[in-house]
């Protein structure tokens, strides 16, 4: 995908506002992202870091021209709409097929996510999901970017995060080990609470490092 510089995003948010205005007040529909989002996340971020001008996140592009939300509709024009109006976001942008599956689902809301998993996730590719999410490492990904991460796999394997323990477990885990100990003192048993914290000793431990690269 080639990136979107600041002109273009002018030029496609008045695009798509053009676009949008008509159905700006109907229910929206529909949801694709589920997919490939870890490895997606991990090699978009990785790209940024060898960048010279820092590159926008594909998803905060995307989120700047305002999509519309799709809680799920059993009316297939509204269902229609809705796509049209994510494809004409997709075309200004110029993404991929594999990134339009990506972005898509950042606004599917409610049961629509249950409703667009079961059509175009089958069984079988939920639980291939399941094992990847079982490792679940952040590797060189930060804390956000791994949050999201693991927001996105753990629809796939829910009983792995039943709890709010459990799914702490699971995220803490997966953490890199400086990040790791100097959270799990803490013994966090809220998950917002524990990704709190991993940000702000991720924080910490970035700032440690510029220290000692200046001495």
């Amino acid at each position: 995908m080639e990136p979107v510089d600041q002109q273009d995003q002018f030029q496609g948010e008045q695009i798509i506002q053009s676009n949008l205005i008509v159905a700006q007040n109907q229910p929206d529909t529909g949801d694709r992202v589920l997919q490939a989002v870890a490895q997606f996340i991990e090699s978009q971020t990785d790209a940024q870091r060898r960048q010279a001008p820092h590159v926008e996140p594909i998803h905060m592009q995307f989120l700047k021209f305002d999509p519309p939300d799709f809680f799920g509709s059993t009316k297939p024009l509204e269902a229609e709409e809705w796509l049209k109006r994510m494809e004409s976001i997709f075309d200004v942008m110029r993404v991929t097929d594999e990134e339009k599956m990506i972005l898509a689902p950042f606004k599917l809301k409610g049961k629509s996510v249950e409703a667009f998993n079961d059509h175009y996730f089958p069984m079988a590719y939920r639980y291939e999901q399941e094992r990847a999410f079982i490792p679940g490492k952040q590797g060189q990904i930060s804390i956000n970017d791994f949050e999201a991460q693991f927001t996105v796999f753990s629809r796939f394997a829910p009983d792995l995060v039943r709890t709010e323990e459990a799914k702490c477990r699971r995220f803490l885990d997966g953490l890199n080990a400086d990040i790791r100990r100097g959270v799990e003192p803490f013994e966090i048993t809220n998950y917002a609470d524990l990704v709190s914290k991993a940000k702000i000793v991720e924080k910490g431990l970035k700032e440690w490092k510029q220290e000692q690269e200046t001495i």
